[in-house]
């Protein structure tokens, strides 16, 4: 290699800006309530978002129908990172997203204290949809699966709330 070839690479190492990535890890159900400290279902009943320092955090408010781990609280809040505020968007790849009257499966965990965030990011918010049998049903990757599943919410609620009871 010439001496030029070398001093050309090292300015073109030096201009190349540094990269950030989110790395999502596929969870299955078990290691999703394995690393939750709670796991509800839940409808979307208000979002806001707000500037935290140099980013956007929105807050969304969930009413809590039913619990399978943690407290008994009837309302929830859960900080997601993104949102938009004044016209300025911010997005997480890969992260929950919620709207307003979603419903939703929803495995938490703590983060810095009490604050509530989506565990495994998208992972973790399993939308409920009710079929035209009037069954609710979601998508859901099995324990040691590594696919997702159409199953019955109330067959995944016991799946899960037998776990719990075996701990």
């Amino acid at each position: 290699m010439t001496r030029w070839t070398i001093v050309l690479l090292a300015t073109l190492m030096c201009a190349v800006p540094s990269v950030q990535a989110t790395v999502i890890v596929l969870y299955d159900s078990a290691v999703l309530a394995e690393k939750s400290d709670a796991i509800v279902v839940g409808r979307v009943t208000g979002r806001s978002s707000a500037w935290e320092g140099e980013r956007i955090v929105t807050r969304v408010t969930v009413l809590v129908e039913r619990t399978i781990k943690g407290g008994s609280a009837k309302e929830l809040t859960i900080s997601a990172d993104g949102g938009t505020v004044n016209g300025v968007t911010m997005k997480t790849i890969g992260s929950a997203e919620f709207a307003v009257n979603d419903r939703s499966l929803l495995f938490l965990r703590k983060r810095m204290g009490n604050e509530l965030v989506v565990t495994g990011l998208a992972q973790g918010k399993l939308d409920v949809m009710r079929s035209r049998d009037g069954v609710d049903r979601i998508r859901w990757i099995p324990p040691r699966a590594s696919a997702p599943r159409a199953a019955e919410l109330d067959y995944v609620i016991g799946q899960l709330a037998g776990a719990e009871r075996a701990k």
